[in-house]
């Protein structure tokens, strides 16, 4: 009872809210499809890649490294909020600029998607600041206003597309509003949260600057390489393919993440519990348990949707985009691979090791150039999905080989069953299980076998 409830402890709020925000994406994501239409679709994903790349640049990898002293040093709560409001505005300003005057340019897009860049650019300082300030709580273990941010994030952009479609007003600039309104208003909660819950005091970190950078580059070169990853399809896609494609391609995205709330919670709660851990065993036997649950409710769930893609991808979002299909398919599996390398990232990054993860994530970018330039001028959007499915495994070998050395485990010793991490009293209908050796048992707090 004692191993459940640490591992339950903080999870189920997480799950709750992720599956929320999870649900309302979905559902704006079914209504822009229906009422934009692929190319226009296509259209407003173009301008909203874009803006989370920028944003991605913007955070510098500040966020983890924010949540990792804030639960280290509590104390000195001040100085990095402060860091966190000098980045957002200089740095964040900086790009907004740039994205308003230069990449459009540079890039070549459509008119259309080139005027909504540039007036758009101008929620970068936000998106900047609410994600560094979220994981100034998020560090302080304060799981709750964290999730009831993310709740508001998620909720408010839906009910502005419901308003925007109700009235009748269905363009793409209209819902560019909405999410514009959303990203302002989000900022300035999660600011208030932070200082209600807090206590922050400005005050410069003098000795904090150095770490705080040092981690974040580390994380840095993690994040933008996951992200391109992830994105990497998308971002070429809005330059050398038609705006209908790309809606496909957009569709076929949005439901394979239909399990990303439950990766995402679990990769939320992990970080913490590791970067609070008395050492690294204890931080190993929390990445452990939630790497294996990630794995076994993903894999049965994700061969569920597979099955039921013909049917359900119409239904959600019409005919007009069954191409979408067979390409949804490839990302669902691509998003199993996806979700645990998130766990799995978070927990080499609690364990102190941020430049792991940048590493393996390197390597799958690697392999997502490489593949796109093969596939995506014969395959389209099949092949974009093949790559992405194809770094993603890439990068869960790299991050899985780190894990084990991180934490002293053999090959042997992570593929071995671990009913444990369902089952925490090693029973089930009163036989006993012992697969799990002595050393694995130490880092899951289980009684060593004698």
């Amino acid at each position: 009872m004692k191993i459940q409830g640490r591992m339950t402890r903080g999870l189920p709020g997480t799950l709750a809210s992720t599956i929320i925000v999870g649900v309302a994406g979905a559902c704006a994501g079914i209504m822009l499809a229906r009422t934009l239409g692929p190319e226009r679709r296509g259209e407003m994903a173009a301008v909203i890649v874009w803006l989370n790349a920028l944003t991605l640049i913007g955070n510098l990898g500040l966020g983890f490294s924010f949540a990792y002293f804030a639960g280290k040093e509590p104390k000195r709560i001040g100085g990095l909020w402060l860091l966190s409001w000098l980045v957002s505005i200089l740095w964040g300003g900086l790009l907004a600029l740039f994205g308003a005057l230069i990449l459009p340019e540079a890039l070549h897009l459509s008119p259309v998607v080139s005027s909504y860049l540039r007036w758009m650019a101008v929620a970068i300082p936000f998106m900047i600041a609410t994600n560094q300030q979220a994981h100034l709580l998020l560090g302080s273990n304060a799981l709750v206003e964290f999730n009831l941010l993310r709740i508001y994030g998620g909720v408010s952009y839906t009910i502005g597309v419901a308003c925007v479609a109700a009235m009748g007003w269905p363009t793409v600039r209209n819902y560019l509003i909405a999410y514009l309104c959303t990203q302002t208003s989000a900022c300035m909660i999660t600011s208030s949260a932070v200082i209600w819950r807090l206590r922050p005091v400005f005050a410069w970190p003098r000795t904090l600057v150095r770490p705080v950078f040092a981690y974040g580059l580390k994380s840095f070169l993690s994040s933008i390489a996951s992200q391109v990853n992830l994105r990497m399809d998308q971002l070429i896609m809005t330059s050398v393919m038609a705006s209908d494609q790309l809606g496909l391609y957009a569709v076929a995205v949005s439901l394979s993440g239909m399990l990303a709330p439950l990766y995402n919670a679990l990769a939320m709660v992990v970080f913490p519990r590791i970067a609070k851990a008395e050492n690294i065993e204890a931080g190993g036997g929390q990445a452990l348990r939630h790497i294996y649950l990630a794995a076994l409710l993903g894999v049965p769930t994700t061969v569920l949707a597979i099955l039921l893609m013909p049917w359900v991808l119409p239904f959600l979002f019409s005919k007009d985009y069954s191409g979408a299909i067979f390409p949804a398919r490839i990302l669902l599996v691509a998003a199993l691979f996806q979700g645990v390398n998130s766990v799995l990232g978070n927990s080499l990054r609690g364990l102190g090791e941020p430049g792991k993860p940048a590493l393996s994530e390197g390597l799958g970018l690697v392999v997502t150039v490489a593949l796109l330039a093969l596939l995506l001028p014969p395959l389209g959007i099949l092949g974009a999905a093949i790559a992405s499915l194809c770094a993603y495994f890439v990068v869960a070998l790299a991050q899985v080989a780190f894990f084990r050395q991180a934490v002293g485990l053999s090959w042997r010793e992570l593929a071995t069953p671990r009913w444990q991490v369902l089952v925490p009293n090693n029973k089930i209908f009163g036989m006993r299980f012992d697969f799990a050796s002595n050393r694995i048992r130490r880092l899951l707090g289980l009684p060593v076998a004698e």
